[in-house]
């Protein structure tokens, strides 16, 4: 009789074993798909889409990862397509989904459709937090190539506002013009048509240039009831030439203003070789550096 139940109990304890581990894994999956659905009911709700063809689960009970095969995201201005999104959830907090994209992936942003590869990327769309991380990221289209090193962005809710963070390094823009930002940091907060720049951080040139133009900035701008901008930034820049390059290049200013905005800038910062500081002003989305008219920012 001993040695029966000496056979019996680890088979038994097994089968105790085998039964909860299956509880627990159909228990998170069924949880983890439940969150998949209601982040498109959510997104649903804010006038967005998220769709999916099929889901897959897959590992173990407290660290179950999913497979979106099919993925489309679409806002009022932008689309995220991707053969397949792998999903996690934070662990302290089961709602807030993050995404990592796999296979062929295109990004749609006003009316242009990029080919997106990155060597590392994840994000996340929820409303309340929206985030990404990311190296060695490229987008394609058939008149430029976009690519950035490195990306660390998030944008979260606070009272009735929001809180923004960027930071982007060694971005490059390539196309007809070939426009180098070699960083940009930002803090910034949005509430209804108010956008403060609590401080942001910019370096800029065109491939051919030795340095970038240097930029540093803080204020607030504001849109109108026609999308257009309005306010000012307190600007404090130096090397002012790359900037003015970059603008005519991709035709922000003619050539022609650009050569004069040179001039001018250039006694005030004797030729880009002093740092100074003046107002950059937005009234109706034209945009003015001081005296310089450096173009015009369309309807938001």
């Amino acid at each position: 009789m001993k040695n029966r139940l000496g056979l019996i109990i680890p088979f038994a304890l097994l089968g105790v074993f085998a039964f909860g581990y299956t509880v627990l894994w159909n228990k998170g999956a069924d949880a983890m798909k439940a969150e998949l659905a209601a982040f498109a009911d959510r997104e649903a709700a804010q006038g967005r889409s998220f769709t999916y063809e099929t889901i897959d689960v897959d590992g173990f009970p407290f660290n179950l990862r999913a497979a979106i095969a099919g993925a489309d995201w679409q806002g009022e201005r932008t689309r995220f397509q991707a053969e397949e999104l792998m999903v996690a959830t934070l662990p302290y907090d089961v709602s807030r989904i993050l995404f990592v994209p796999r296979g062929e992936q295109v990004l749609t942003a006003f009316g242009t459709d990029y080919d997106l590869e990155a060597e590392d990327l994840v994000f996340s769309l929820e409303g309340d937090f929206m985030a990404a991380q990311g190296a060695g990221i490229s987008l394609t289209s058939e008149a430029r190539t976009v690519t950035v090193g490195e990306l660390i962005a998030n944008q979260q809710r606070l009272g009735l506002g929001r809180a923004i963070a960027v930071s982007v390094k060694a971005a490059e823009f390539g196309g007809e013009e070939q426009v180098q930002v070699p960083y940009f940091d930002m803090a910034a907060s949005r509430e209804a048509n108010v956008f403060t720049v609590a401080a942001a951080d910019l370096g800029i040139r065109r491939a051919d240039d030795p340095s970038p133009t240097q930029l540093v900035a803080k204020g607030a701008l504001q849109t109108d009831d026609q999308g257009l901008l309005n306010g000012e930034l307190e600007i404090k820049f130096k090397n002012e030439p790359p900037l003015l390059g970059v603008l005519a290049e991709t035709g922000a200013i003619s050539n022609g203003e650009a050569s004069m905005a040179r001039q001018i800038l250039g006694l005030l910062t004797d030729k880009g070789t002093k740092e100074q500081t003046l107002p950059l002003t937005v009234d109706e989305g034209e945009v003015r550096l001081g005296p310089v008219s450096i173009g015009e920012i369309p309807p938001l």
